[in-house]
């Protein structure tokens, strides 16, 4: 189980460094160059963790579970940040 924290706080710790090296230096693009780079990272370790999930055993499928919830996190923060810089205008 302690794995599972690790990996969780590892993977929001990379996000959060790209997302804020994203607004540093991307200025007005930054909502849809984050969005991109924030699901590709989401979708890449969500394919490994099913996959690890699948065809591993014990502390592995652990570890792919672990991935899963990264991911979904990610998508779910990232959306969020993505959508409160986006400038509307209507």
């Amino acid at each position: 189980m302690e794995s599972t924290g690790k990996i969780v706080g590892i993977n929001l710790l990379i996000f959060v460094a790209y997302t804020l090296l994203i607004h540093a230096t991307a200025g007005r693009e930054a909502a849809m160059m984050g969005s991109m780079v924030s699901y590709a990272h989401a979708g890449g370790i969500f394919c490994i963790g099913i996959l690890m999930g699948i065809f591993s055993k014990g502390e592995e499928r652990s570890k792919g579970g672990a991935l899963v919830l990264s991911s979904l996190l990610i998508a779910i923060i990232g959306f969020s940040v993505c959508l409160g810089t986006l400038d509307l205008r209507l």
